[in-house]
């Protein structure tokens, strides 16, 4: 399971979003996938159900969707803009 870490604000445009890391002022840019993406995981959903949501809104094998949900859920756990469970900000 993953969370998103309070220090991390989002803001939601019609195709992208903009994370922003509070604590150093870090701004993370995601397009129309990554932004449904985000605001799946931002309702609650796990990653294989935001993944899920995201093969329903767009025209992509799921394996490529897939692979790249699970390639930006690495990108932004490294950025520390997401946290495994059990991990501290």
């Amino acid at each position: 399971m993953i969370r998103i870490p309070e220090h991390v604000v989002t803001t939601m445009f019609d195709d992208s979003a903009v994370l922003l890391d509070t604590r150093n002022d870090v701004y993370f840019a995601l397009n129309e996938t990554g932004g449904e993406f985000w605001s799946a995981l931002a309702k609650g959903d796990t990653v294989d159900a935001a993944v899920a949501h995201v093969c329903d809104l767009f025209d992509a094998p799921r394996e490529v969707i897939e692979s790249d949900m699970r390639s930006l859920v690495r990108q932004l756990i490294d950025a520390r803009l997401l946290l495994a469970d059990g991990e501290n900000a």
